[in-house]
């Protein structure tokens, strides 16, 4: 077995290679900036059926009576 100063210069030098390993995975796995919500313009049916090529229905029907009250 080693000399205990031997064994206190080892236990040192592993302990300061973990600290540094932990601090530098510790830093790793911070979480990123946060960043405000990214909102996407709004078309609606009519624009985007111009943009993308598509169709729009339209229904010009009787509009329903309000109920009595």
């Amino acid at each position: 077995m080693a000399p205990p100063a031997d064994l206190e210069k080892i236990g040192r030098e592993g302990f300061d290679l973990l600290e540094k390993y932990l601090l530098r995975k510790g830093r790793e796995k911070q979480a990123p900036p946060k960043r405000g919500p990214v909102v996407a313009p709004t078309i609606d049916a009519i624009t985007a059926s111009k943009k993308y090529r598509g169709l729009v229905f339209v229904e010009y029907g009787r509009r329903p009576k309000p109920p009595s009250l």
